[in-house]
């Protein structure tokens, strides 16, 4: 009864979950454990054990990683429906990175090794696992491409279209995208100080690309930053 009101209140969407049996989803469910995050903080740091994968349920999760001096540089974010922590539930080794809140969460945890057998009796299931893989390498991928070749405004620019394409709304004027992460974060996930994201940001307002004030970002020549990313340029007065 319990796992049945609950997920009334915070609806739990996921296509690796939805791939599973009725029986098998219904399982886990009710078994699952669920969990509100604040901002900041910590849902599981690298090196801990992968006893739970978690389903994000609500709210945007950045993953991170940490040099020997403590320096954190985010690879990659976890928006509502994907699994964080699969990874370590695949291999059942520690947590490679630090999952911590970029917003406020709700995430559901579910006991890894029941997952895993599960996922393994499901061939449809097995499959999305993957193919959630493959978009989140595709990502990497492209963003090590740009943080290895490409200027401030290249990596931004991307970064920027990334979010707008996952959590960004159309309007006549463009799209209109509240950011989930601060400029010091979005500077991280981008491979860049927090004064080249700003000083970037303040060089495609100026352009006539975008426009913002807090989170909110209004970006008024999508093609434009589109450019910007394939063709590796500095943006100049529209």
């Amino acid at each position: 009864a319990f796992a049945r009101a609950w997920r009334c209140v915070v609806p739990v969407t996921s296509p690796v979950l939805e791939s599973l049996t009725p029986s098998d989803r219904a399982l886990l469910l009710q078994r699952a454990v669920p969990r509100t995050l604040r901002r900041g903080q910590s849902l599981y740091l690298a090196g801990e054990s992968a006893r739970r994968a978690h389903i994000v349920a609500a709210g945007v999760i950045k993953l991170s990683s940490r040099n020997m001096q403590g320096r954190s540089t985010i690879l990659g974010l976890a928006l509502p429906g994907e699994i964080v922590g699969d990874v370590g539930a695949l291999d059942g080794r520690p947590q490679p990175l630090d999952a911590l809140a970029a917003t406020r969460c709700e995430v559901v945890g579910i006991a890894a090794d029941e997952l895993m057998e599960m996922i393994s009796r499901s061939p449809a299931a097995a499959l999305e696992l993957a193919r959630t893989f493959a978009r989140s390498l595709r990502c990497i991928y492209g963003s090590a491409a740009e943080r290895t070749t490409g200027t401030c405004s290249v990596r931004l620019a991307g970064r920027l279209l990334d979010l707008a394409h996952e959590l960004g709304h159309a309007r006549a004027w463009g799209i209109e995208l509240d950011l989930p992460l601060a400029q010091e974060d979005l500077g991280q996930l981008a491979g860049m100080s927090r004064e080249s994201t700003c000083k970037t940001l303040r060089s495609f307002k100026r352009a006539g690309l975008l426009d913002y004030r807090g989170r909110r970002v209004h970006i008024l020549q999508p093609q434009g930053l589109e450019d910007i990313r394939d063709a590796g340029v500095t943006p100049r007065r529209w």
